[in-house]
């Protein structure tokens, strides 16, 4: 987007809840680009940065210092001189034609550090340089280096030692010290860095599918990005359960059909991993091996394949993969026996009546994180039945008495009237307010379900793969997710008595086929009303 005369504004935050116990918070920047139109300030591209200090580490702050930080020098100092860097860096981006993203933002105020991360790390241990050390050596040599070779000498078995032997002895060594500090050296790196730099594995197919979670040179954006990444639990699911062939060489439609025929007979394990990568996550080796597992649905299933396929488009692209079979052939339906149980709508059951929604609006929960996934929940319903991921995008706000967000999936922005409880939830908190973190708010809304309880029974298909059963029954705090907001708000605006063309003008769906799957042609309100409309007018026997 090309902004003329360019006016950057910036808004240090803390970001919520506080990290682990220790009542900490990261202080991040909002940075907000945009123009002055008619003496107002348009914001138009809307930023988040984390704010690093000397140490290349997260700026952590209290909720009282970062509440005071004009008083705390040091603290203000940081977020002051950051702001001034993150405004020369904006002008930078858009003089080099840079597309104007959060990631790209970071790269350039912290573009210097991070080239220097990549440096050797330097060695500060004393050397020795004398005349015995000249004879084997080219150069002054660690201590620890000479130590090491002349143990070496003393344990060696050879007989009259040669000068020839103590030299290939010392060249030994050398070359052990240099693979050591080369090791040190990349295990510095980041994930991005090390494949950006050729420091992997290309001929294991495990780092080499890795290779899609780095940044794509030409825009700084991740080649995989959200659920694809986690194709990377799944695959070394495979390799340390299965034991298959880790090399590129053998990886053909035979070890392709014999991964998907793992996740088939084995289902996924139940675990959840943090800050990993697709170097790091070998340490999680044991608790794959060990973990619950679980059957997959159909359609996870279809995911996993559909993510496999993207992962090998994008290697077969970059010339990195020596399987040049078209992806397009390769089809989860052939792994699925026909009696599979096919999902072909949107669980329109998953959605709140009017009645359930107003009942978790308007209780005080005696929580405050609690009442905060109630406000997130209400947020999500009532201004427009947010996907949940919407809810984290930099580009939610208030403005002019009305919500703004950008749909991500349809890549256009929305704008609606804050309407009913939603405009409670804005004056309790003078705007939006800091939201939970997206698990926090997952377990937040199980527990409100249990409290209120949400124990109407519905029936949904059984789509576990090789299940026998067609249909389960549940109870909706069982399956209760950030995810009922969309549909929850399809029923409040058709209880509104809004068509399906204005509803779709709230919510973005696609179209009305689209949205016929959340609703149906006709809600089980719209039955009553309609019967008890007919009933009452007949005559009275």
């Amino acid at each position: 987007m090309k902004i003329e005369n360019p006016e950057i504004r910036t808004n240090p935050f803390k970001k919520s809840p506080a990290r682990k116990k220790d009542g900490l918070h990261q202080v991040k920047i909002r940075v907000f680009i945009g123009s002055n139109e008619f003496g107002k300030f348009r914001n138009k591209i809307t930023l988040e940065v984390n704010i690093l200090d000397e140490s290349n580490m997260p700026v952590m702050a209290s909720s009282s210092e970062f509440d005071n930080r004009k008083s705390n020098k040091t603290l203000n100092l940081i977020i002051l001189k950051t702001e001034v860097k993150i405004k020369d860096s904006v002008v930078l981006m858009i003089k080099d034609n840079t597309k104007l993203t959060s990631t790209n933002l970071f790269a350039y105020l912290y573009k210097k550090r991070k080239s220097q991360k990549t440096e050797i790390i330097p060695d500060t241990e004393e050397t020795v340089w004398n005349d015995e050390v000249k004879k084997f050596f080219k150069e002054p040599v660690q201590v620890s280096v000479w130590e090491k070779y002349k143990l070496a000498v003393i344990e060696d078995d050879t007989e009259d030692i040669t000068e020839e032997r103590m030299q290939a002895i010392a060249d030994g060594v050398s070359f052990v010290y240099s693979r050591d500090m080369e090791t040190k050296r990349v295990s510095s790196m980041s994930f991005n860095e090390r494949y950006q730099t050729g420091n992997y594995d290309k001929s294991n197919i495990f780092e080499l599918f890795g290779y899609c979670w780095s940044e794509n040179s030409k825009n700084g954006d991740s080649l995989v990005t959200g659920s694809y990444k986690s194709l990377i639990i799944q695959l070394n699911d495979y390799r340390f359960n299965a034991k298959p062939s880790e090399w590129v060489k053998d990886f053909n439609d035979e070890w392709i059909g014999n991964f998907f025929k793992y996740l088939i007979k084995n289902g996924y394990p139940v675990v959840h991993f943090r800050g990993y990568d697709p170097f790091t996550i070998f340490k999680y080796r044991d608790r794959l091996i060990k973990s619950k597992r679980l059957p997959y649905k159909e359609k996870s299933f279809q995911k996993v394949v559909k993510h496999l396929k993207r992962h090998i488009d994008i290697l077969q692209k970059y010339d990195l993969l020596p399987y040049k079979k078209n992806t397009k052939l390769l089809q989860a339906s052939d792994y699925l026996t026909r009696k599979s149980k096919k999902q072909t709508y949107t669980r329109r059951e998953h959605s709140l009546t009017v009645n359930e929604f107003n009942l978790i609006a308007d209780t005080d929960f005696k929580d405050q994180n609690l009442n905060l996934a109630r406000d997130m929940f209400v947020i999500a319903v009532l201004g427009g039945g947010f996907r949940t991921l919407e809810l984290y995008n930099e580009h939610i706000y208030i403005q002019n008495n009305r919500l703004h967000i950008y749909r991500k999936k349809t890549n256009e922005t929305s704008t609606n009237p804050i309407i009913l409880q939603l405009k409670e939830v804005i004056n309790r908190h003078n705007g939006l307010p800091e939201f939970l973190n997206v698990n926090e708010f997952r377990k937040c809304l199980q527990t409100i379900a249990k409290q209120i309880p949400l124990d109407r029974i519905i029936s949904i298909p059984n789509t576990l793969i090789n299940s026998e059963k067609d249909l389960i029954k549940v109870k909706i705090y069982d399956i209760f997710n950030p995810y009922f907001a969309r549909k929850t708000c399809v029923t409040i605006l058709n209880h509104l008595g809004l068509s399906e063309e204005e509803i779709i003008e709230f919510t973005c769906h696609a179209d009305v086929r689209t949205l016929k799957y959340y609703k149906g042609n006709m809600t089980i309100e719209d039955k009553e009303r309609l019967i008890n409309f007919k009933l009452s007018s007949m005559p009275i026997r």
